[in-house]
């Protein structure tokens, strides 16, 4: 059962919980990443931060802010201030990703 906030960030806010172990959470943040050289500015849509028995993951959904069908979902980390973005998708399936965007949905993403 999710008992707190599951490390919700100060411009949060809890948008959709199953009250088990999902909660979405959708913020203003923006994020910046790199194709190369060429800087990407994404809107984050949304967060969904998952409890199993012994782990917490964290998700973001992001859409390009000047390409709109440039979307991603990718596994957030942060250790000692610096943040990773990686690929949900594992040995070239999409189980994950199509897993995951389905929580999202669930949870109330409209993107």
């Amino acid at each position: 059962m999710v008992n707190s906030c599951l490390n919700c960030r100060e411009e949060e806010y809890v948008y959709g919980c199953d009250k088990k172990t999902d909660v979405f959470t959708k913020t203003k943040e923006t994020v910046t990443l790199y194709d190369g050289n060429k800087e990407i500015i994404f809107n984050v849509a949304g967060y969904l931060i998952e409890k199993s028995d012994s782990n917490i993951f964290r998700y973001v959904y992001l859409i390009d802010s000047k390409d709109y069908d440039n979307q991603h979902l990718l596994r957030y980390s942060k250790f000692k201030g610096e943040e990773n973005y990686d690929s949900v998708i594992v040995d070239d399936s999409q189980d994950e990703l199509i897993r995951l965007n389905n929580k999202f949905i669930e949870l109330g993403l409209t993107v």
